[in-house]
């Protein structure tokens, strides 16, 4: 799927292709998933927002809890692939540039 060179940052890797597996997850589940603490699964989900890449689904079922997933950018189906063409190396998009030079606090 996507390797962990494309992210700066591990916990947004992962939290990304958890939404990618199961979308519609709630915030417990994606730290079921992938391991993460409850504040590192909450700044994956705020960073994946801010790049434009996550969506709140209201889950019916309990209408104070949310539940999230991932937005298509136009013209990209971002599951057809293994890697999706907006995260191949070299893109210019937002997720392979962001993060400090010369490394992350992952």
């Amino acid at each position: 799927m996507i390797r962990e060179g494309y992210f700066k940052s591990r916990a947004l890797m992962l939290v990304f292709e958890a939404l990618a597996t199961v979308p519609d997850a709630s915030p417990v589940l994606i730290r079921q998933l992938t391991g993460l603490p409850e504040r590192t699964t909450r700044h994956s989900l705020a960073r994946l927002a801010r790049l434009g890449l996550l969506q709140t689904v209201p889950d019916y079922s309990d209408l104070r809890a949310k539940k999230f997933k991932l937005n298509e950018p136009p013209g990209i189906d971002l599951l057809a692939f293994g890697v999706p063409q907006a995260f191949q190396q070299g893109s210019g998009h937002p997720l392979v540039a962001f993060g400090k030079p010369g490394g992350s606090r992952g």
